[in-house]
């Protein structure tokens, strides 16, 4: 979403969450992956309990439907092996934005427990109805937006201040940069008539 390798910023400890494809990965020192793992249904029972009883006092979470969810789950289980590397001197975390349950809990612990100077996010896509950016205490400090109309709809919708929002160019599209290639048909992220494509 940034448009730029981990080579190039070496001073930047970079944590990317994958999905269940592992890409080949050689001699990326400053780079941690996290892969999504394919479990038994013994371990989700166990996950399931160990969350449930023993997470939820240590990180004094109300139990509610909400809590017995995959989303909470994985948010408790990413925070723990990423939580090593918050020091006391964290300065800046910059992160492609989109208000998921972990980011939340990252911002959480970030603010209160580590003292970062400045959390950044990226809105690095827009959806139609953004309803789950509205503004709240486990949000950013910033957010970078790319449009004048994104800015005014976190303003007059979604409780954001002026402030809080930095209007800066796309990093992840460029109008002189593209990876599309010809001679090959794109279609969209979701459709309905398969005849109508």
């Amino acid at each position: 979403y940034f448009n730029i390798t981990t080579n190039e910023k070496k001073n930047i400890l970079w944590i990317i969450i994958m999905g269940n494809y592992q890409p080949n990965i050689k001699n990326l020192p400053n780079t941690i992956f996290f892969f999504e793992k394919k479990i038994s249904i013994v371990k989700k029972i166990f996950n399931f309990f160990y969350f449930s009883f023993l997470k939820k006092v240590k990180y004094k979470l109300s139990i509610d439907l909400s809590f017995f969810t995959q989303e909470s789950f994985f948010s408790i289980h990413l925070f723990e092996k990423i939580k090593p590397f918050f020091k006391k001197d964290l300065k800046v975390v910059l992160m492609p934005y989109e208000n998921q349950p972990f980011q939340s809990l990252i911002i959480n612990n970030l603010k209160k427990k580590y003292n970062v100077l400045k959390i950044i996010g990226y809105v690095h896509s827009f959806p139609s109805f953004p309803t789950h950016f509205l503004k709240s205490e486990n949000c950013p400090d910033k957010l970078i937006v790319n449009s004048d109309d994104q800015k005014k709809i976190f303003q007059k919708y979604l409780k954001w201040n002026e402030n809080q929002l930095v209007l800066l160019p796309s990093m992840r599209f460029s109008e002189n940069d593209t990876n599309l290639k010809k001679n090959i048909i794109y279609l969209p992220i979701d459709f309905n008539s398969s005849e109508l494509i």
